[in-house]
This record gives structure tokens, C-alpha cells and sequence, in this order.
């Protein structure tokens, strides 16, 4: 879900000095959105064919010329194309402040809630005979093998920033970013399998479930310089970061 998501930026090439590590191949930087200071007021609304509704809002009011909050919203009630029961049902909702108290001095915040209630679908027996799916060889392709009365998957979000920025002279600023966060993902499905052992036309149904819980807690520190050497100028940027990502399943 990327309803509060202001903008993608897409990195190629080694990026391991701006992104962290792993990122040899390239890096995508997901931008939150954020409070601005301008007003607007925005909504969008979406109807579709198996019962698809969806709206979102985006405002944000200048309250003071150092103070501006932005609200998001999402909510969505969908069935699934060309499949019997399967629902994908959604809501989420940002909050973001943005405070200068002078020129030299910026305050950032947001958090970010989403809620995902779906019915999980983990497809469609595969006919080996046939070297077919069962949906290409007879059985119509809106077939469910998952128990509705019991499969669910839920799936929640819950993130916090906060960031700071000060100019300390001309040359120098210190940026100080905070983050708290925590997801969980927890399902039963069912997936439908078939083995040559069983008479033609049966399948397994094996239950696959996950209850797991993330919490990750962050804090970035930059410090960057600018100075001339001549007719030369120089940026350097200084930085630690200290991070912790908790699992458990």
C-alpha cells in the first residue's frame, strides 16, 4: 500500500555510499509524505468492476508561517477479478507536522497506519498429466480451494519519523533522523496441490500459516560541510547510524 507515499526514486548502479549496504545493483528510496507550506485539498475516489470502491484524501493547512500539518487518508472494500470469495479490504491513515521555529532550525514528523484485511488465494492446482493447470484444462478459472470460514490474512503497519535540521553557520548543518516502527503479518491459507498418488480430478489442501512481528528502531546522524579551496568546491557529509530490527515468527 502507497497511498502516503509523495514520491519514488529510483537509483542505479552501485549506491552503497548514499543507501547502506546491499544496494551494489541500485537502491529504491521510498519518500513519505510531508507537511509543506502551501494549502491544498485533495481527494480521489475509485469504482470498479467485483465490487472495487476506493478513496483517499490529501490535505494540508498552513497554520502559522512556521507551523504546517498534512492528514492522508485511504480506505478500500474489493473483491478479487475473476475469483469466488477472495476480498482485498484496506485502510491506513498519515499524519505529518512541519515546524520551523527559525530560519536556521527545521522540525519534521509523520506517522503512517495501515490496516490490510484480505482473504489469502494461493492459486490453483497444477494437472501434471495435462502439464496444465487444472483452470486450462476444465475446472473454471474462479474455483477456490481455501477454506473461507477459516483462511484470513491481517496485516498491519505502524511507523513513526521524526527529523531535525539545523544550520549551524553557512558552511555546516547537522541532520539528525529518527525512526520507530513495527509490522505484523499474520495468515492461514490454503494451498492446493496435487500428487501423482491421488485418483485424477483430487488435491491436497495444505494449510500454510505465519504469525511474525518487526519492530525496527533507527537513528541517523549527518553532518555536512561545504568550503572553497581556490576555485574548487568541496561537500563532505559525516555521518553515523545506529539501528536495531527484531523479528519474531
Amino acid at each position: 500500500e502507497n497511498f502516503f507515499t509523495e514520491q519514488v526514486e529510483i537509483l542505479r548502479g552501485p549506491g552503497s555510499s548514499f543507501a547502506g549496504r546491499g544496494t551494489t545493483g541500485g537502491a529504491l528510496n521510498i519518500v513519505t509524505k510531508q507537511a509543506t507550506d502551501r494549502n491544498f485539498y485533495n481527494a480521489e475516489s475509485t469504482l470498479g468492476t467485483d465490487n472495487t470502491k476506493r478513496i483517499t484524501f490529501d490535505v494540508n493547512q498552513v497554520i502559522s508561517p512556521t507551523l504546517s500539518v498534512r492528514l492522508d487518508g485511504m480506505g478500500q472494500k474489493a473483491n478479487v477479478a475473476g475469483r469466488d470469495y477472495v476480498f482485498d479490504d484496506r485502510w491506513g491513515g498519515l499524519a505529518a507536522v512541519k515546524w520551523t521555529p527559525t530560519d536556521r532550525v527545521k522540525i519534521t514528523a509523520n506517522y503512517v497506519h495501515t490496516d490490510l484485511s484480505a482473504l489469502p488465494d494461493f492459486g490453483v492446482p497444477y494437472n501434471k498429466p495435462a502439464l496444465a493447470p487444472y483452470t486450462d484444462t476444465g475446472v473454471s478459472r474462479n474455483t477456490f480451494y481455501g477454506f473461507i470460514n477459516r483462511d484470513f490474512q491481517k496485516t498491519t503497519q505502524d511507523f513513526g519519523t521524526v527529523k531535525g535540521e539545523f544550520q549551524l553557520s553557512d558552511w555546516a548543518t547537522v541532520t539528525n533522523t529518527f525512526r520507530e516502527g513495527q509490522s505484523t503479518l499474520n495468515y492461514i491459507g490454503t494451498l492446493p496441490e496435487q500428487t501423482t498418488t491421488q485418483a485424477p480430478g483430487t488435491v491436497n489442501l495444505n494449510p500454510q500459516s505465519r504469525y511474525q512481528v518487526t519492530n525496527v528502531t533507527a537513528n541517523q546522524t549527518d553532518l555536512t560541510t561545504k568550503f572553497d579551496t581556490g576555485p574548487i568546491r568541496h561537500t563532505t557529509v559525516w555521518g553515523a547510524e545506529i539501528s536495531r530490527e527484531r523479528t519474531s515468527i
